[in-house]
């Protein structure tokens, strides 16, 4: 039996776990990556992060944020000792697994990856920071360093600040289209046909690629979304989607769905 394709619009990591259980599922994956990330003011981020005491907590929300600051280290501006060692006794709030990890792959602890999604990690600064702080320190008088990019949504900032957080955000990365994404889509659908699959991973990949997808191969094939932000951003461009995924999911477990979906539709 033929395999079925399935378009995943992210960049294909070195021995990508989603392409190993696609194939393992009888589906043929095709990586498309929709974005590109420029890292910007990785010095003004790295005098930010010199100073832990200024601040409550380090809110994470993007695996690229991470990687904004693995980048101050591998530029010379920050030592990863220095960071370890800065911020081992101040908060650091990541959200979802992905980026939980990314954190720990620097060397930091975290806390908050059971969230998911931005919002509800605000509701979770929010508690922590009153189960773990004097009452008199509720909402903390130093603010939380927030690292992020030029499209970051606005649920976490303002959820903060209506329970009295003030934040400190820096823009680390800028969040662009891939120059060829629009080419390969093309000689993709011509070499392959068209996907009976578009597994979309976050809503600024929603927001670009579907400036650029013909709407018709949209109503024709079966569309997957990474958690309840790229889904509530898919649903609201009008495009139905057949399944969602939450974070704590692993790749086998998605393939595993959409194979489910399939064989009762």
């Amino acid at each position: 039996m033929d395999q079925k394709t399935v378009w995943v619009l992210r960049a294909e990591k070195e021995n990508d776990p989603y392409k190993k259980a696609f194939f393992e599922g009888g589906y043929e994956p095709l990586f498309l990556e929709v974005l590109s990330f420029e890292y910007v003011n990785q010095g003004g981020l790295a005098e930010r992060l010199k100073r832990p005491a200024e601040y409550s907590g380090l809110v994470l929300t993007s695996q690229n944020a991470v990687t904004a600051i693995s980048s101050t280290i591998d530029l010379g501006l920050l030592s990863r000792e220095q960071l370890v060692a800065g911020w081992s006794s101040v908060p650091v709030y990541a959200v979802g697994g992905a980026t939980a990890s990314a954190v720990r792959a620097i060397g930091l602890d975290c806390v908050g990856e059971e969230s998911g999604q931005a919002d509800i990690l605000a509701d979770f600064i929010v508690s922590h920071h009153q189960e773990g702080t004097r009452h008199d320190d509720v909402p903390p008088k130093r603010p939380l360093l927030f690292p992020c990019g030029n499209l970051r949504r606005d649920a976490l900032p303002e959820k903060l600040k209506a329970s009295g957080f003030s934040l400190e955000e820096i823009v680390c990365y800028n969040t662009c289209v891939a120059k060829d994404f629009t080419l390969k889509m093309s000689e993709l659908c011509k070499e392959k046909g068209n996907p009976q699959w578009i597994v979309f991973f976050s809503p600024s990949g929603v927001n670009h690629s579907l400036k650029v997808i013909d709407p018709h191969l949209l109503s024709r094939t079966k569309i997957c979304a990474f958690g309840p932000s790229t889904s509530g951003a898919l649903t609201s461009a009008g495009v139905a989607v057949h399944v969602a995924f939450s974070s704590p999911y692993q790749p086998q477990q998605l393939a595993a769905l959409l194979a489910d979906h399939d064989d009762s539709s």
